[in-house]
């Protein structure tokens, strides 16, 4: 009994630290993708200014919450939560590319990087980064009750742009504490 209970003890303490790893992994995954998808912004607040047209896309924005609504629903997320998040990183976004634009117009610069096209470039990155986003919240929200406030300085590293402020920050974090599992 001595024996079994001196091979058991460290299988146990290996099984908790691969599951706390596993988690932190999760966390991590969570926080670059929300990252990498408003990375984008200033690419897409580059076409914008190009082909004149404005930040603001009502029937855009909508579509992009109904289409999280859906996918949140097919892997298993409450849809109403889901929903405030992406409405949350929509006004991100927006912030980012009126910060970035109103950057160039201050500095009087001729935007002469190369601007992907926001149609066959850029939605369909954000729209992949979106059910990543979705997938990664399912898996860890399968670990995890929540994302507690003691993560949000890690969050804020991770979700830094120059052009998005602390506020926007917060707002963003505090949505995403809001996504919960679907009730079974």
């Amino acid at each position: 009994m001595y024996r079994l209970a001196f091979l058991i003890i460290p299988l146990a303490a290996s099984l908790a630290l691969f599951a706390e790893s596993d988690l932190e992994a999760k966390k991590d995954q969570v926080f670059d993708l929300i990252a990498q998808r408003l990375a984008y912004m200033e690419d897409v607040a580059r076409y914008k200014v190009k082909n004149d047209l404005p930040i603001d896309d009502a029937k855009r924005e909508e579509i992009v919450v109904e289409n999280a609504k859906s996918s949140a629903s097919e892997v298993g997320l409450n849809p109403t939560s889901i929903e405030g998040f992406f409405k949350a990183q929509i006004a991100a976004a927006k912030a980012i590319q009126y910060r970035a634009r109103a950057q160039w117009i201050v500095k009087e610069a001729e935007i002469d990087e190369p601007t992907k096209d926001l149609d066959t470039e850029i939605r369909p990155a954000l729209l992949i980064l979106g059910e990543e986003i979705i997938d990664a919240l399912k898996l860890y929200l399968e670990l995890e009750i929540g994302f507690e406030d003691s993560l949000f300085s890690e969050f804020s590293e991770k979700v830094s742009n120059p052009h998005l402020s602390e506020t926007h920050k917060r707002l963003l974090f505090k949505a995403l504490q809001e996504v919960k599992l679907a009730e079974k």
